[in-house]
């Protein structure tokens, strides 16, 4: 922290109040941390993903395996099945004949028998083990999928809620295709942001970052002093307009994008009703979070639309209307000029007048 922010933070202090720097010291603290466990979380997807996919993977070849070793333990059984059979047949013999060949014979039936019992056995051992991996991996992926559900729940309130309820804060952004257009000295309806500035909208402080003019004759926001600056406007009670906000920051605002070619849209809601479409210009607003409105018209439009989004975007807080009504012409089209109705016309012709004489209408 430079000696300019430490001013600023004494500044707070007598003018506020050590209960306020001590707040928003803690608020500080506290983005930091949940800054850190965004991160996290957002790494946390990527690798559940990867690890939720390769344990259904293996589950597969481990279902397969289990298939199999059932199989293996049924032929197993009836294996033993019939050695205990041949056992129970060779002592009848012995002991109906009971000479050399016979007790031979019914010894190797009884171990024959030993080796089935014990080749069951490992196979019902091996089966169970399996059964248990299939029963470890099926729970490994339930909960995975669970902590994986709960990470996108957490950064998808996070994205809903980006805009804290401290901050009134609007960021104005050149679009990627605006500023290379610039960078290029190519023609284009796009204003720099020195043009921008001009307009005495910019409320933002020093620590936000300086504007500089760069190598290729660019105005553009310099690196912030502050890494957390964005909440030295968090209890600001008027709206504070950033041009040019650095990207930790704009993720946290609203945004007014101006973009070098908009062009005519449509949207979920368009609809087409008899010969009549609804089509869009100039600006696009998505959730009232972000704006878009073409560079040709910026001038017309900035104002209009910084004032729309921090007046949660109703009807009465613009004077722009981006609709487009275009109405299809009509075109009458004569059904006898139409192969189908020639074709069918021709048929009941012949069925009318050529059926009654063989040859009549040859």
């Amino acid at each position: 922290m430079n000696k300019y922010s430490l001013l600023l933070v004494a500044v707070s202090i007598i003018s506020s109040g050590l209960f306020f720097y001590t707040s928003w010291i803690d608020d500080v603290n506290a983005q930091e941390e949940q800054s850190i466990e965004t991160q996290l979380t957002r790494e946390q997807i990527s690798d559940l993903r990867e690890r939720i996919t390769d344990l259904r993977f293996d589950l597969q070849i481990y279902k397969a395996e289990e298939a199999k070793l059932k199989v293996d333990v049924q032929n197993a059984e009836t294996h033993l099945k019939n050695m205990e059979n041949l056992e129970k047949q060779a002592k009848n013999n012995h002991k109906l004949r009971p000479n050399e060949d016979n007790r031979v014979l019914y010894e190797e039936a009884k171990l024959n028998t030993l080796e089935a019992i014990q080749e069951l056995a490992n196979i019902e051992a091996e089966f169970a083990a399996k059964e248990k991996q299939v029963e470890l991996t099926e729970r490994d992926v339930e909960d995975l999928e669970e902590k994986l559900e709960d990470s996108e729940d957490f950064i998808q309130t996070l994205s809903s809620s980006r805009t804290s309820d401290k901050t009134k804060t609007i960021g104005i952004m050149l679009s990627k295709s605006c500023i290379i257009q610039l960078e290029q000295n190519m023609p284009t309806n796009c204003p720099g942001y020195d043009d921008i500035m001009e307009l005495g909208l910019d409320t933002s402080r020093p620590e936000s970052g300086e504007f500089f003019v760069d190598d290729n004759g660019v105005t553009k926001r310099g690196k912030p002093a502050m890494d957390n600056h964005f909440r030295l406007y968090d209890f600001d009670e008027e709206w504070n307009i950033i041009i040019d906000p650095d990207g930790n920051f704009a993720q946290r605002i609203k945004l007014v994008h101006i973009e070098s070619n908009v062009g005519v849209f449509s949207i979920d809601t368009d609809i087409k009703v008899n010969n009549t479409r609804i089509l869009h210009d100039g600006r696009y607003v998505d959730n009232c979070e972000d704006a878009t409105i073409d560079a040709s018209r910026w001038l017309e439009l900035l104002a209009d639309t910084i004032f729309y989004v921090r007046s949660g975007c109703g009807e009465e807080f613009t004077s722009f209307d981006s609709v487009i009504t275009i109405t299809d012409v009509l075109m009458e089209h004569d059904i006898r000029t139409t192969q189908k109705w020639q074709q069918e016309n021709h048929t009941k012709w012949i069925l009318q007048n050529c059926l009654q004489e063989y040859g009549k209408c040859s």
